[in-house]
């Protein structure tokens, strides 16, 4: 068996920035990726891009390999910190009133070829890293500060939640990185889906 899937794990570069950090290319390549995923492979018709994904407060994840001159990207995610001024339909499933939510991860892809090697966990790893960053600093763009996120200096992060929608079969992968789930299944694109949330420690 090759070991190309481990060695391309491990020469991943982790990056996470705000869309208007991409160059065209960059953003083709990410936008490439999570159409393949979530329209072309799971046949889902819909808007791929929202107004989300333009906010500043957005961060983008992405997981690119660099072969010779070519650059591809292979895994992505993203981070939306709950904002009151954003116009789109999707909004963070709610929580207890102690665990203020903080931040939304979703368009979670990783390329077909790197799936079942750890290429999900080290991006949600290295997304959960960057949250906290941002928790401890409460660098919080004003766009997505309500007036419960501005006042995170006087909260212990251990109170900050973390929420994402999870196709019910990878439910188990999110679990064991400490998500627990928070709602019935529901049908999101004629997919089954749960809310899931951490409480970040």
């Amino acid at each position: 068996m090759s070991s190309e899937p481990a060695d391309t794990r491990s020469s991943l570069r982790w990056l996470a920035r705000p869309v208007n950090a991409f160059s065209a290319a960059e953003f083709l390549r990410l936008a490439r990726l999570r159409v393949d995923v979530f329209v072309v492979e799971q046949t889902c018709v819909y808007a791929e891009f929202d107004n989300y994904d333009a906010l500043q407060s957005t961060l983008h994840i992405t997981g690119d390999r660099v072969d010779g001159s070519e650059e591809q990207t292979l895994a992505c995610a993203r981070v939306m910190f709950p904002a009151g001024s954003a116009t789109s339909d999707e909004q963070p499933p709610s929580a207890p009133d102690q665990y203020p939510v903080f931040a939304r991860i979703g368009r979670v892809a990783v390329s077909p070829e790197l799936r079942g090697v750890g290429v999900a966990r080290d991006m949600m790893e290295f997304a959960l890293s960057e949250i906290k960053k941002k928790a401890d600093s409460c660098d919080v763009h004003p766009e997505a500060a309500s007036v419960e996120l501005q006042n995170l200096k006087t909260k212990k992060r251990d109170n900050i939640c973390v929420t994402l929608s999870s196709q019910t079969y990878i439910v188990p992968f999110y679990s064991s990185l400490g998500f627990v789930t928070c709602s019935d299944p529901y049908l999101e694109d004629g997919i089954e889906h749960v809310d899931m949330r951490l409480i970040l420690t």
